[in-house]
């Protein structure tokens, strides 16, 4: 098995198993491409309804802020 921090197997491997527990939290966090389409084909749909601002500014805080 690969460590997935510097692609090395685990006894050569000098990442902390903390390390690795902040990369997956990372990597659990971002999103893929599609999921980053879907969020801004929401977005753009909402955008043209105004009773729908602040979700749609949510949505686009969220897409910033996961860049």
């Amino acid at each position: 098995m690969l460590c997935p921090i510097c692609d090395q197997k685990t006894m050569n491997c000098d990442c902390t198993p903390k390390e690795r527990g902040q990369h997956s939290e990372i990597e659990r966090l971002t999103l893929t491409y599609e999921e980053r389409e879907a969020v801004e084909a929401a977005y753009s749909r909402l955008t043209a309804d105004t009773k729908y601002g602040a979700v749609a500014a949510t949505l686009r805080n969220l897409l910033e802020r996961l860049k």
